[in-house]
């Protein structure tokens, strides 16, 4: 599979994969198990989401991208700027993601 990284320019790439048994890890796999999305409006103000780099970003929404019983991962935005992620984005990404694990899981059927 394919793995792109698109962020801001002066960040490094993302974590590669979450570990479970971390903190991090067994909110975001139970995330995708769920098929939930989560805000986090404050990053500071949340004991859940930890920056790989402290700084990089004060707020974040993370979706799951799924299709059915098809897991595929994780759609993340996030922002330095407080505040700047609305209820709007969140609703946005959730389609995105939903896109996304259609368009995943007609590709594995494709190609099956």
């Amino acid at each position: 599979m394919r793995k792109d990284y698109h962020g801001r320019p002066y960040s490094p790439e993302p974590r590669p994969e979450f570990v479970a048994g971390t903190r991090a890890g067994n909110h975001l796999i139970k995330l995708v198990e769920s098929d939930e999305i989560s805000f986090v409006p404050s990053v500071a103000a949340d004991g859940t989401v930890k920056p790989s780099h402290p700084g990089d970003y004060t707020a974040v929404v993370a979706c799951a991208v799924v299709c059915g019983s098809r897991k595929f991962g994780l759609l993340t935005m996030d922002t330095p700027v407080v505040a700047e992620i609305t209820e709007d984005d969140k609703q946005l990404l959730r389609l995105i993601a939903q896109l996304m694990g259609s368009a995943f899981a007609h590709d594995l059927q494709r190609t099956s």
